[in-house]
């Protein structure tokens, strides 16, 4: 199956529209009218929606501009003008299609029709067609049900109350004309839960509509030639939410009649649409649009017809309208080729309020699908004839929207109107229990395994007995050249059917397989079936029986282990376990299967019973695992013999001697990649927002489910750490389940967790840096990580501090007891050598700056009277001949610290020599120079004026 997004051609009609409105109660007027398709080529809707919240429509039908096949099913969707938003087709090759199209209760959308595809080289097969998709057209799922042997289409579909699916359509054995009609419920998910067929033997019956009534009951509507058909008689019936049915009406006159379409009513009945054949005094043959109102058990509230004479009418879809009354369209027209489309507006009682023909100039221009826009709007769907003047035929999708407005002053028609017919020959019938009947098929199981599969034949002149409950024979008879068997026209109740074998032959496997219309349901002592409940006009036509030649003398068998190679060194070690589910078929070496089976718990498989001859098997691998490397080691009983491309083993024989071979094959589970970013969350809503970057120097380690470091072959633990632009890469095995652990940096938290779409959102708990387990199931890059930097704490001022103290034994460093000298001025000055401070030393000597602005400093500090510097060594950090000290960074928060030594300076007495000390180099005081007044200058080579400030406060 495919999806094409393509461009698609918009047109405007080309053509005037030619409509024409009834004398009635209201007028219909062309809000807008568009066509959609390319050029020289067919493309049809069939069913229209609106979309919820006033978005716009959507509709379905095929289209053969677009895609890749024939004909591919086809999905628009639009805005409330019409202009289209994007289309969608589906399809393969062949010819498929859309015919119904619903809105889901979850905001998706499903379509049902028939997908045609090519079996045994040639022939082509159509199965019913299920597919879900979202707002955007992207796939949900779909689904096919038919099979190989029968051809099925599906008309119809309606959402019920379980939150699953009816369908309703029909099915013919392949290449037969004769249909029967096909129900089927499925799930939410789209699997099969019921089905049930309708019909009789060599007649066509089909299905066109489905509804869930208001009683939870669902009705479906359509044809049939079965159940006592003049000709084509409209059939409709309630069945039960378990399929079973609750009554079956058919109605109709000596022609064909139909219904196409049927809506619920409040008090569990239901009105059809539809149309009804009848002939003229000239026999000619005529169609009328044909509604009928039922009540909840089948009977007729009212019916009519509408049309005009030497016209053809026809009904293709009917809804309930606001004010309580009905609104159909369908086709009008005189052309055998076709007419226009028609809509009518009908009141609660069939009554005609206003009807409205458009069309262009070719004939073949119909309605096929209306919704209600509103109260007064409405828009229907369907196909115009766009065929240019000796062009190839061209058809494109059709849409129109109309309004109502009530008539200011009704006109009375020139010649009076048609009036309703009345019904017509059976207005009321009585219901009869419709007949039913089973089959289907016996055929030559050549493989052995209990299946129908292509190219096996069916069996000519097996007898076949029909049996009631208590085995009381009924009717026999003998399947034909085709292997094929009915029992027709039998009452509802239980029965037995019982296949006697040809001579040589016996019974295939019971029930092989999971599909019940391919497998054998004979038992292989009895022959007979299990009890078949038959209701009133079911088919059963699944009741099969395989049979197969005896097998010779068997004297040998093959088994073997599939097992997971965890080393991927191609060779069974003692600690890795056995791989389940893997299959294993077994072949003889002309390519014709033998047996097939699937490995268990332990990952082993046995095939036993097994004549001589040549065989090779072929293993098949669970989703996530490959085959390891073959032939591994000296040890070929350890070792895997599976081709890792192929999964085939070599040819071996089994023989006399030889009655037992084995052989295994290793699997190592895929790759996959894991990741993949930790990004800087700068507005803390854990989303991924545009613009915000990522986050490098995270460490990711990858844990398993409980929460343990995984190790590589050599035991070194699997983690990454992320780039500078937040992405990181981890290797893990497809089916494993793991955790992944973010280590995060100082300063550095997690933001919100699960704050939006998975792909966009953060997976950390931002309490352990772990993610939730999760299995890998391929490349997974969606395991991310937001992390919110952390404001740092706010910077304290600077502080530039120390002591001045007195060095009494003058040898630059402060020894113990040497105390410090209060009141000596201290002044922080800038690099500019502008003052920034000023202070004098406490009590201890202590002095302290705080500084608001980092920057450049030096210190002076002010001599007292009677001292002066000791020299600098690794106690003071004053220069003795200026008073300042070094300059020194300061950084807010940062501390400096610089100490003055003071030595006292004896003062020289008049007439008196100078006493002349020896020191040692270390402990000679520099004593500052002085002025004649004996005042220590400022030095000369900075510029700087006291501040005035006492408290230590940098100015």
């Amino acid at each position: 199956m495919k999806q094409n997004l393509c461009l698609m051609a918009m047109v405007l009609l080309a053509c005037t529209l030619i409509a024409t409105s009834s004398a009635a109660a209201v007028d219909f007027s062309v809000v807008w009218n568009k066509t959609y398709g390319g050029p020289d080529a067919n493309d049809s809707a069939y069913a229209l929606l609106q979309q919820p919240g006033g978005r716009g429509y959507l509709f379905a039908g095929d289209t053969g501009s677009f895609g890749a096949g024939e004909r591919d099913a086809w999905a628009v969707n639009l805005t409330g003008t019409g202009d289209e938003r994007w289309n969608r087709t589906f399809g393969g090759g062949e010819a498929d299609t859309a015919r119904a199209l619903i809105s889901t209760t979850d905001g998706n959308y499903l379509f049902a029709g028939s997908l045609t595809y090519v079996t045994r080289g040639t022939r082509k097969d159509t199965d019913v067609w299920v597919v879900k998709f979202d707002p955007e057209g992207e796939i949900v799922w779909n689904r096919t049900f038919g099979g190989a042997e029968v051809n099925a289409s599906a008309y119809a579909a309606a959402e019920t109350r379980d939150g699953g699916y009816v369908v309703a359509g029909t099915v013919a054995s392949w290449g037969s004309p004769a249909t029967d009609i096909l129900m089927l419920k499925l799930n939410a998910s789209g699997g099969e839960e019921w089905r049930r067929i309708f019909g009789e033997p060599g007649v066509s019956d089909a299905a066109y509509s489905v509804a869930e009534t208001s009683d939870g009951n669902i009705a479906v509507a359509g044809s049939t030639e079965s159940f006592g058909a003049f000709v084509t008689d409209v059939w409709v019936a309630k069945l039960d939410p378990a399929g079973n049915e609750v009554w079956n009406r058919t109605f109709g006159g000596p022609e064909n009649d139909t219904a196409r379409a049927l809506v619920a009513t409040p008090d569990g009945g239901l009105v059809f649409a539809g149309s009804y054949m009848s002939r003229d005094a000239a026999n000619r043959t005529e169609d009328d649009a044909l509604v009928v109102r039922m009540g909840p058990d089948g009977s007729v509230v009212w019916n009519w017809t509408y049309g005009d004479a030497e016209t053809n009418e026809s009904a293709e879809a009917i809804i309930a309208t606001a004010d309580g009354g009905y609104l159909f369209v369908g086709e009008s027209g005189k052309d055998p080729a076709g007419g226009d489309a028609w809509v009518v507006k009908l009141d609660s009682t069939g009554g005609v309020e206003g009807s409205i023909t458009l069309g262009g100039a070719n004939p073949g221009d119909r309605a096929a699908s209306v919704v209600q826009v509103s109260n007064a709007e409405y828009a229907f769907a369907g196909t115009f004839n766009a065929t240019e003047k000796d062009g190839a035929v061209e058809t494109d999708a059709w849409v129109v929207k109309l309004s109502v407005q009530p008539q200011a002053v009704p006109k009375p028609p020139e010649k009076p109107p048609k009036p309703p017919k009345v019904w017509p020959p059976k207005p009321r019938p009585t219901p009869t229990v419709a007949p039913a009947s089973i089959g289907d098929f016996v055929w030559n199981d050549t493989n052995t395994d209990g299946i129908q599969n292509p190219g096996e034949p069916g069996i000519e002149g097996v007898n076949v007995t029909l049996l009631d409950a208590e085995n009381h024979k009924i009717a026999t008879t003998e399947t034909g050249a085709d292997g094929r068997y009915l029992f027709a026209n039998l009452t509802p109740g239980d029965y037995i059917v019982e296949f006697v074998p040809p001579e040589g032959m016996v019974f295939t496997k019971l029930d092989a397989g999971d599909d019940d219309t391919r497998d054998s349901d004979a038992n292989r002592t009895t022959g007979m079936t299990e009890k078949i409940t038959l209701k009133a006009g079911e088919k059963q036509v699944w009741w099969d029986a395989g049979l197969i030649v005896p097998q010779p003398e068997i004297t040998g068998q093959v088994d073997g282990r599939t097992w997971i190679d965890a080393n991927e060194d191609g060779i069974q070690d003692g600690d890795e376990p056995g791989l389940p589910g893997a299959s294993v078929t077994l072949y003889h070496t002309n390519d014709t299967p033998a047996n097939a089976t699937t490995t268990g718990e332990a990952g082993t498989y046995l095939f036993t019973g097994l004549p001589q001859g040549d065989y090779y098997l072929v293993f098949g691998l669970p989703e996530g695992y490959t085959f390891t490397a073959a032939d591994q080691g000296s040890d070929d009983t350890l070792d895997s013999d599976a081709d890792p491309a192929t999964g085939r083993t070599e040819n071996f024989t089994l023989t006399r001697d030889e009655t037992e071979v084995t052989r295994d094959a290793g699997a190592v589970p895929e790759r996959a990649t894991i990741g993949d970013f930790v990004w800087n969350d700068t507005d803390a809503n854990g989303i991924q927002d545009d613009g915000e970057p990522g986050f490098g120097g995270v460490t990711v380690r990858l844990l398993d489910a409980e929460g343990s470091p995984v190790t590589d072959d050599a035991g070194t633990a699997l983690e990454a750490t992320t780039g500078d632009d937040g992405r990181y890469a981890l290797q893990g095995r497809v089916g494993q389940t793991y955790i992944l652990e973010f280590v995060l940096p100082e300063g550095v938290a997690f933001t919100t967790p699960n704050a939006g779409d998975d792909p966009l959102d953060s997976d950390a708990d931002p309490e352990t840096g772990r993610t939730g387990p999760f299995e890998l199931t391929g490349d997974d890059l969606t395991r991310d990580a937001g992390v919110v930097v952390e404001a740092p704490p706010p910077l304290e001022p600077g502080i530039v501090t120390g002591t001045a103290w007195d060095d009494t034994n003058a040898n630059g460093a402060r020894d113990a007891g040497e105390p410090g000298i209060p009141g000596l001025g201290v002044e922080l000055v800038g690099a500019d050598g502008a003052p920034a401070g000023t202070t004098t030393t406490g009590d201890d000597g202590g002095y302290t700056f705080n500084v608001d602005e980092p920057g450049t400093y030096l210190l002076r500090f002010t001599l007292p009277e009677g001292f002066g510097f000791t020299a600098p060594g690794s106690g003071s950090d004053v220069d003795p001949a200026t008073g300042t000290t070094d300059t020194f960074d300061v950084a807010l928060s940062g501390t400096v610290t610089r100490n003055a030594g003071l030595v006292e300076v004896v003062p020289e007495e008049e007439g008196t020599p100078p006493v002349e000390e020896t020191m040692t180099p270390e402990e000679t005081p520099i004593t500052p120079e002085e002025t004649e007044t004996g005042e220590q200058p400022p030095p000369a080579d900075l510029n700087v004026t006291p501040g005035e400030a006492e408290t230590g406060e940098v100015v």
